[in-house]
């Protein structure tokens, strides 16, 4: 077949995917305006000024749910959609935008085009007092809008900033990757040991807000400050800050000539790659940063070693091969931080006695937990991490 002929075939495959898309979303838009679906009729004014209850509300329908399934089957599993919710909101948020801006135009065939890129850009801003020892300022060179600092402040707690765009379908769904962002960062920040979680919590802790602003295309109805899951309240508020234990005898003498930026050059330059790299490797690398949070703020101790070892399985196993976890498991990390035989043995016997609990909690959902076994966990989990950060190739300069 010449090269005429494949293109040809391939426009008309995108022809017929369209059609196809577009009448699924005449259905779906349809049904949302339906009085049978609901029980009542659309009013765009409410659904799409108060999308919480208005365009969730719709999301629920039974009719609607179904044929957003199929819209999302259809756009296949990398479109870029939080669930069906999302994507019903997405669909009438567009409607909005076509109705506005071309009221005689065939809006579903519009709205059907904007499902095949969804994605916007959004930035967002979190500020939140901390702990901390040392003041921070780490940036992503090739994402200029990603920052995160520590401002120490007399007579008042450390200021937090983290400033970044993030790519999603809708402001709901910028809302749950910028969260999930905030995760990461702390995650490698966690890693590289130049923060730690207090064991006490603060009574006091305010939940953070998060100032979300749609950018491109700019879309003034999607700014807004938004509440973040209460349970960044207990992260960020026994979050401390705190110099490396780690640092080598030059990053010392660095340290105590007060200029702390070049001492702690190597491990913030590790948080960097991870965030900055664009290869699949550093995505899956930060992946396990977000999870490793997930875990260290588990309040069970079998959730913790359960989840731990889902951030350690995806670091270190290849996911088709289907033998024996544990004894691959406990290769990979005994030759990934064991540097003499006797480190080894003991690596590999410190994964076998954690995987038995993890087995117990999973079959029993009850494990004892020792004074030792959870820093035990943490620990061996942040050091695989740490090792796979730092495995990164460095960025380009």
């Amino acid at each position: 077949m010449s090269n005429g002929e494949g293109d040809t075939k391939r426009g008309q495959a995108l022809q017929a995917g369209h059609a196809r898309l577009t009448e699924l979303v005449a259905r779906l838009l349809q049904a949302a305006a339906s009085d049978n679906d609901l029980g009542a009729g659309l009013d765009l004014k409410t659904a799409f000024l108060g999308r919480y209850v208005g365009e969730l509300s719709i999301a629920r329908g039974t009719t609607v749910a179904a044929i957003a399934d199929e819209i999302l089957t259809n756009l296949g599993p990398t479109s870029g959609f939080q669930g069906a919710w999302e994507l019903v909101s997405f669909c009438l948020d567009r409607l909005q935008d076509e109705q506005r801006s071309a009221p005689e135009t065939d809006h579903h065939a519009a709205v059907a085009r904007h499902l095949i890129e969804p994605q916007r850009m959004y930035a967002f801003a979190v500020s939140y007092e901390t702990i901390s020892s040392l003041p921070l300022d780490c940036r992503v060179p090739q994402h200029p809008l990603v920052e995160f600092s520590v401002t120490l402040r007399e007579d008042k707690p450390a200021q937090l900033k983290l400033t970044a765009e993030v790519a999603a379908a809708t402001s709901e769904g910028a809302e749950l990757t910028a969260e999930r962002l905030l995760n990461t960062v702390i995650g490698a920040m966690r890693a590289v040991g130049v923060c730690r979680f207090l064991e006490s919590r603060n009574p006091h802790a305010k939940r953070p807000m998060m100032n979300l602003l749609s950018v491109a295309p700019r879309r003034p109805e999607d700014d807004f400050p938004a509440p973040m899951a209460s349970i960044y309240a207990d992260r960020l508020a026994s979050l401390y800050f705190e110099v490396p234990a780690d640092l080598n005898d030059l990053e010392r003498r660095v340290l105590s000539d007060g200029d702390q930026p070049r001492a702690l050059g190597r491990h913030l330059r590790t948080v960097v790659k991870t965030l900055a790299g664009v290869s699949e490797r550093a995505q899956e690398v930060r992946n396990a940063c977000g999870v490793a949070i997930n875990a260290e703020h588990c309040l069970d101790f079998g959730v913790l070693v359960s989840v731990a070892f889902s951030c350690l399985e995806g670091l270190l196993l290849n996911p088709k091969d289907k033998s024996d976890v544990t004894a691959r498991l406990s290769e990979a990390i005994a030759h990934s931080l064991g540097e003499t035989v006797e480190e080894k043995n003991e690596l590999r016997a410190r994964v076998k006695k954690l995987y038995d609990v993890r087995s117990k909690f999973v079959h029993t959902g009850m494990v004892a937990e020792t004074a030792s076994s959870r820093r035990s966990a943490l620990e061996l989990m942040y050091r695989v991490l740490r090792r796979q950060m730092e495995l990164l190739p460095e960025l380009d300069t």
